[in-house]
Parts: structure tokens; sequence; C-alpha cells
């Protein structure tokens, strides 16, 4: 928002605000940044998965084979697991297998 006044036949800007308190929109703003990055490597994994035969991989493949960070690859499987997109293979201690439920 903006607040203008007329200065020498113009309209001029005097000051302006967010609408909302500078702190809760940085707070809103990082969350948005967060959520879109964990869809990104969420869709990365998934990707991943869909060009492997049977859209089955070793984790340590998708791990290496996935750009990004380790661990947000590994919170990307972790959260797709949870969400029953991907499974593990019957070792689930092992985490040998992943695919992606079709």
């Amino acid at each position: 928002m903006a607040d203008t006044v007329m200065s020498a036949g113009a309209d001029v800007v005097s000051g302006f605000s967010l609408g909302v308190p500078f702190d809760e929109w940085q707070s809103d703003r990082r969350q948005s940044v967060e959520k879109g990055q964990r869809a990104n490597y969420t869709d990365r994994v998934i990707e991943y998965l869909q060009t492997r035969d049977g859209n089955t991989a070793p984790q340590q493949d998708v791990l290496k084979n996935v750009t990004g960070k380790t661990a947000s690859v590994m919170e990307a499987i972790r959260e797709l697991t949870v969400e029953g997109v991907v499974i593990s293979g019957e070792h689930p201690k092992r985490l040998s297998c992943w695919m992606v439920k079709l």
C-alpha cells in the first residue's frame, strides 16, 4: 500500500507499507519458499524413480542421482513414504528398494 501526496503538480509517494507487519510477511515468505523447495525435491525423487525399470531403485542410487542436498532428498523420501507415494521394499531397515505407486 502506498500513500501519495501532490507535489509540484505530480503525485509523489510519501510512504508505503506491506499491509502486514514485516515479521509476519517475512515468516510467510520463508514458509512459502520452504514449501516450494520441499515440493521441488519430492518432484525430483519421483521423476528419477519413474525413469528406472519398474519405477524402483536402491535408495543409495536415488541419493546419488537426485541433485541437491542429501538431507533434503532424504526428507523428500520420508515425506513421500508417509504420503504413500513411495514405498520401501521388504527390508525397510536396509531401504534397498523404493518405487512409485502407479
